[in-house]
Formats: C-alpha cells, structure tokens, sequence
C-alpha cells in the first residue's frame, strides 16, 4: 500500500509559536495531547486538522468520544466564524445544510468513524477500508480519546495504566506501519481537572509518557477570557519542559464561541505565506 508521507515530515498547518519550539506533527510518530474535561484539546485537533486542507492531507479521524452532531457544529463554527450557539438552534430548526456545506469543503482531506468502544481490531479495519478505499495510508490519524479504546488486556488494579500502554503501543505500531502521525487525545489525573494548573508531563492518566515523540498539555489562562496555554513537556525535535512551568509554553487564542484558535502573537501575511510555501516545498506540493 501507498505511503502518502514521510517518516519523520512535518505535516502544515500548526502555528507559529508551536513551531518555534519544533512541535509538529511528523510522519511515524505518536503525538498526545491532554487537557481537562472541555479543556480545548477537541478544539486544538480539529482546528489543526482543518488548517491542513490547503495541503490535502490525508485524515482519518476516529471520535468514540463525541458523537458526529456535537463535533460537526464545533467543527462548524471553526469553519464559518459562527457561534456555536446559533449553530446548534439551526441544526434544531432543520436549518443545518449549509453548515454541512461548509463542513464537506473545509475538511474534504478527512474520514470520518464514530463508532463508540472501539477494539484495536476495530481501528485496524478502519486503517485497511481507509486504504482500500483511497490507494493509500492516511497522513494523519486522529484518536479522540485513549480513554474509549478498548484492550483485551487485565486492567485490574492499575488504574487504567495498563491499556491505555497496550493502546499506545499499539497506535505506535500503526505510526510506523503507515508513516502516519498518529494524535491521541488524552486526559489528566485529578488535580489538574480544574484546566487552570499547567499540567506537566507526570500529570498524564497512566503511565504512557515513554511512547510519544511529542506530548502537549493544556491551561487556561483565568486573565483572559481567549487564552489557551499550550506546554510542550515532551519534544524529541525540540526544547520541552517537563514541569509545564513557562519555558517551553506558547500562548494561543482561543475563540470559545466558535472554536477558532490562533497564534496570540499576530504575523504578517507575507511570514505566513512565506512559512507555508517552505512547507509545501518540504513536502512535494
């Protein structure tokens, strides 16, 4: 089967702040981000994935977590600029196919699964019709969340240690296999459910810090009403700091209401341009 990227290559789309520290997503590895309940980590893979549709890249997402209606009117509002809100009355009033519209057109690159409790049988079948379907491996594979996979393995005791490593390991596996970046979605022990403390790489629910090349935590900021902190506590490519105390931390817009997130910091058109035709040039386009 066709490989569609790289070991090791930066997929586009991720902001400038993140990619000052070299935290992308690369081909073969396996990312997690973590956050509290309703902490931004859905908002900051879907708003990533939907930057990448410039470049087509190849996506399948798996979401045994939210449901298909809930994540398509976030998923609308980051496409439309719209709230939320409004987009949830106009999928209550038979209103929605124009958000479905815009949905199909901003995330063309992307496959959809929303099966709940997947096996890791079940997301091996999605990896092969996925593949038979298009001719090729996808570039990126989304796992929302570690917490709803399901593993044959005796979990007594550990606190949910043991599968979620089985799962990872697992996902690792398929990185490898495929070249694709393979992001899971994860969440954090107790005392950093309250999504203000910046959790550090020991904050995350079982011990699965060891398998991935890049692992971000998230943190609002209680300041600001848009601020979305994001730690880089692990980072194979780059700096990280482990105890999420500022050093490797990069401050993010987030738009609540619609669910648009963007670099704090604002660059010129021009930087952008320039930065994604390095990009596409990197990668072939």
């Amino acid at each position: 089967m066709q490989h569609r990227g790289e070991a090791g290559q930066a997929l586009p789309g991720g902001w400038s702040g993140l990619e000052a520290f070299g935290a992308k997503l690369r081909g073969s590895q396996v990312v997690v981000v973590a956050s509290a309940p309703g902490g931004g980590k859905s908002a900051l893979i879907t708003n990533w994935v939907a930057r990448m549709r410039p470049w087509g890249v190849a996506t399948l997402y798996l979401s045994p977590d939210t449901d298909a209606p809930t994540l398509g009117q976030r998923i609308a509002g980051t496409v439309t600029g719209e709230s939320t809100t409004d987009i949830e009355a106009a999928f209550e009033n038979g209103q929605e196919a124009r958000y479905l519209d815009a949905i199909d057109t901003a995330m063309a690159h992307v496959a959809w699964d929303f099966r709940a409790s997947p096996t890791l049988g079940d997301i091996d079948e999605c990896l092969w019709c996925y593949a038979q379907v298009h001719g090729h491996w996808p570039q990126l594979v989304v796992v929302d969340a570690l917490k709803d996979v399901v593993a044959d393995v005796d979990d007594d005791g550990s606190g949910g240690s043991i599968r979620f490593g089985r799962v990872i390991e697992y996902l690792h596996q398929i990185a490898r296999y495929t070249h694709a970046c393979v992001v899971v979605q994860h969440h954090l022990t107790g005392p950093y459910d309250d999504g203000l403390t910046a959790p550090p790489l020991s904050a995350l629910l079982g011990k699965i810090a060891k398998t991935p090349r890049l692992v971000l935590t998230l943190s609002s900021d209680p300041s600001s009403p848009t601020g979305l902190s994001v730690h880089v506590v692990k980072n194979t490519n780059g700096p990280a700091d482990p105890t999420a105390s500022g050093a490797a931390t990069v401050d993010l817009d987030w738009d609540r209401e619609c669910q648009i997130i963007t670099d704090a910091t604002t660059i010129s058109e021009e930087e952008r341009r320039y930065a994604d035709e390095q990009i596409a040039v990197e990668m072939g386009y």
